[in-house]
C-alpha cells in the first residue's frame, strides 16, 4: 500500500487549498450577500472564525452548512439518496431563488461543526480510514494541524466579506 498520504508536502497541500479557493468562489452569491449585510454575522460570528481559521476553512464550513441546510429540509428523500442529493447540489451554483438559509444558522457551533466535518472528509482524500462512529474530532484537528498544517496554510484569494 502506497503510504505517500502520511508526507507533508507543502506545495502539494497548497495546491489543494488554491483548489479550494476556486471551487467555491461564486457558488454561494446570494448567501454571501446575505451574511454581508447581516451586522450579527460580521461582528459576533466572523471575527472569532478568523482569529482560529483561515478564510478556505471558513468558507467550505460555510458553504458546506449551506448545502446541508437545503439538502436536510427534503424530509420524504430516502436517506441512502442523501449523499447522491448533497453532492449535486454542491456542483450547483446557488440561485437567486433557492431557499434561503436562516442566518442564525450560520452560527458557530453549526459553522464548527461543517469544518469538522470537513476535517474528516479532507483524511478520507488523504487514504486515511476513521473507523469509529465518534471519532474524538479534537484530536483529529490536532494531528491535521501538526501533520499537514491544515489550519495554518493559506494563499492570496479574494475576501468574500470585505
Amino acid at each position: 500500500m502506497d503510504k505517500s498520504y502520511k508526507i507533508f508536502d507543502k506545495e502539494e497541500e497548497l495546491k489543494l487549498v488554491k483548489n479550494r479557493y476556486k471551487n467555491l468562489e461564486g457558488k454561494i452569491p446570494f448567501t454571501i450577500k446575505r451574511l454581508n449585510s447581516s451586522s450579527w454575522f460580521k461582528t459576533e460570528i466572523l471575527p472569532k472564525l478568523r482569529k482560529k481559521y483561515p478564510d478556505w476553512i471558513i468558507y467550505s464550513g460555510i458553504w458546506s452548512l449551506t448545502y446541508n441546510y437545503r439538502t436536510n429540509l427534503d424530509k420524504n428523500a430516502p436517506y441512502d439518496d442523501w449523499k447522491k442529493r448533497i453532492m449535486e447540489k454542491m456542483r450547483e451554483v446557488e440561485k437567486e431563488d433557492d431557499i434561503e438559509v436562516p442566518i442564525k444558522e450560520y452560527n458557530l457551533e453549526n459553522i464548527h461543526r461543517m469544518i469538522d466535518f470537513n476535517v474528516l472528509a479532507y483524511l478520507k482524500g488523504k487514504g486515511f480510514e476513521i473507523r469509529r462512529l465518534t471519532p474524538n474530532i479534537e484530536k483529529i484537528k490536532e494531528f491535521v494541524s501538526k501533520r499537514y498544517k491544515y489550519f495554518a496554510l493559506d494563499i492570496k484569494h479574494k475576501d468574500w466579506f470585505s
